[in-house]
């Protein structure tokens, strides 16, 4: 079989699905086969190893599962976000029930993963948002809840990188990153307010405030002469903040950021721009009382 594999992909994948979760020993034949296989170049493979992973026959063994999809993103990003969903977020007790409890699949530091994660990120933005936010997004809440309104740095993703940035110390951080981009992607060609925005507007939580922040910055060009400034009154109270138009569709923040005016008809809950013309949540308005 694992001589076949790459010549025989699909064969060797009926030759194996009979035994799938049934074979005490089958998920050390899935992982020896997969171990030399090209899995972008047959979808029922990538099929058994997506279910592999599901059940948790990869659990201890990353390293195999993602020397074995180093180039997967490559050929198929749709399908590296369907990997990384069904690891991060489809295996038994992804997210433990107890608070307390640490998320170890966030400080894996796999180079292979973290590569995988970033190019699925700028390959499949879209599918990323759809499949992977909701992930992020439950953590994100779970650890709002375990910091009961306390502002500190984050602990489930406390190395939160700028997106030049290309080295990530562990996968939490690559998959903030990797949402980060998607999300801009997203916000960039919407028409109305993205879902995925009102539920972070709405996490105390430093990282989802990051997040939610930074899915809504846009590279910055001059301002258009012709537009008149718009006002925001700030939410302490004191003195307004001026924004810029811009040509198009786009609204200048007074430090340099923007971002799209397409959204006249909804806006972000209770959305407002502070003093230094950053934007301010309410969980935001929530942490600071």
């Amino acid at each position: 079989m694992v001589s076949s594999v790459r010549e025989k992909p699909d064969r060797i994948a009926q030759l194996l699905a009979p035994h799938a979760g049934v074979a005490a020993d089958y998920p050390g034949w899935l992982r020896w086969v997969l171990r030399p296989a090209n899995a972008h170049d047959s979808r029922p493979l990538f099929d058994l190893m997506l279910d592999g992973v599901r059940r948790g026959e990869y659990d201890g063994h990353e390293h195999e599962l993602f020397l074995a999809t180093y180039n997967l993103a490559d050929h198929n990003s749709g399908w590296a976000v369907e990997l990384i969903e069904a690891y991060w977020a489809g295996r038994p007790g992804a997210i433990p029930d107890d608070p307390a409890e640490s998320i170890p699949a966030l400080d894996l530091r796999e180079h292979t993963a973290i590569k995988l994660i970033i190019k699925a990120g700028d390959g499949a933005p879209r599918e990323f948002v759809d499949r992977v936010l909701p992930y992020l997004i439950r953590v994100l809440e779970r650890e709002a809840l375990e910091l009961e309104g306390h502002t500190r740095a984050s602990s489930y993703f406390p190395y939160l990188r700028t997106r030049d940035d290309t080295h990530h110390f562990d996968a939490g951080s690559a998959l903030m990153s990797a949402a980060r981009h998607a999300l801009r992607v997203v916000v960039a060609e919407a028409d109305e307010v993205p879902d995925a925005l009102t539920q972070l507007a709405a996490i105390n939580d430093h990282a989802a405030q990051w997040l939610l922040y930074e899915s809504l910055v846009v590279s910055t060009t001059p301002p258009c002469p012709s537009m008149p400034p718009v006002s925001s009154s700030d939410p302490g109270g004191s003195s307004p903040v001026t924004t810029h138009g811009r040509c198009g569709s786009w609204l200048r923040l007074s430090q340099g950021r923007s971002l799209r005016r397409r959204w006249r008809g909804s806006k972000l809950p209770s959305l407002s721009f502070g003093r230094s013309g950053r934007i301010v949540t309410p969980a935001q308005l929530r942490m600071r009382s």
